[in-house]
């Protein structure tokens, strides 16, 4: 999945959903911290 796929997906969620902002942050931020950690 591309980065900007990825931000379009979280956008669009956000927008169609403003009480899932914080779960999609969360999802967000852990998926980059195990991104991270993988390729370290």
């Amino acid at each position: 999945m591309n980065a900007n796929n990825i931000m379009t997906t979280v956008v669009i969620s956000a927008r169609k959903n403003a009480a899932a902002n914080n779960i999609v942050i969360i999802i967000l931020i852990l998926f980059t911290l195990l991104h991270i950690n993988q390729t370290a």
